[in-house]
């Protein structure tokens, strides 16, 4: 199949033979131009690249000028562009088919062009498999990180710490019963108020007995003993 494109060099228009061809025949530079435009398509795709079968009567019709105008041209041309029917320079301005490579200019093949692309895109997929796995990855650890790390209670939700009691001494208690594993929840810190409340209503004093269970590491609150911080006789682990 012939080549549906072929190449001009840069200085092609300004080449100094079509003005000698030009003067040999008698003829316009544009008429030399337009005739070697014509040569270079019919070499493109003839059969015979290179070689324009084309007639002086199907030149003269194309570009609307007599024959013997045409004749003169092709004459002038022979030896300097010309070689009988073949285009002095073919080979080097035209090369061979890319589709088929050319080791001389570099060109590639259409195959090895397609087995570059294939290349190409395979990569690209494995790379974008590897960063979608690497955010699966990513995401799976943040939800194992979510539940290995126990959110602290807040101790605000459905319920609030009243005034009387300390802060510090409230969060240190709350403390100890993290550490015994007994964490307190907002029922358990309802029960654990009341309890507190009941005893200041006895007459105790809070801190002292926040204190208390802080030191003995206690689950709840026991009336303290005169002039000491002692656990008393009666107490009752585990109430809480």
């Amino acid at each position: 199949m012939a080549n549906q494109w072929l190449r001009l060099w840069h200085d092609m228009p300004n080449d100094p033979k079509w003005r000698t061809i030009a003067r040999v025949s008698g003829q316009p530079i544009s008429l030399v131009l337009s005739v070697y435009m014509h040569l270079l398509v019919e070499a493109s795709r003839s059969v015979t690249r290179g070689h324009a079968h084309v007639t002086a009567e199907d030149l003269a019709s194309a570009l609307d000028v007599t024959e013997d105008g045409i004749e003169a041209v092709l004459n002038a041309m022979q030896g300097r562009v010309l070689d009988g029917q073949a285009l002095t320079g073919w080979d080097k301005r035209q090369p061979k088919r890319e589709d088929a490579g050319d080791p001389e200019t570099g060109a590639k093949s259409a195959s090895q062009r397609k087995r570059e692309q294939r290349e190409r895109e395979r990569q690209a997929a494995l790379e974008r498999e590897c960063h979608a796995e690497s955010r699966e990855v990513t995401t799976d650890k943040d939800k194992d990180k979510d539940k290995e790390t126990p959110k602290p209670p807040s101790g605000e939700s459905g319920w609030s710490r009243p005034d009387w009691v300390p802060a510090d001494l409230w969060q240190q208690f709350e403390e100890v019963r993290r550490r015994k594993k007994k964490p307190l929840t907002d029922a358990a810190r309802k029960l654990a108020v009341n309890r507190l409340d009941k005893l200041r209503a006895e007459g105790h004093d809070v801190a002292t007995m926040l204190n208390d269970s802080i030191l003995h590491a206690w689950d709840t609150f026991y009336a303290p003993k005169e002039g000491t911080l002692s656990k008393p006789a009666n107490h009752w682990e585990g109430a809480i």
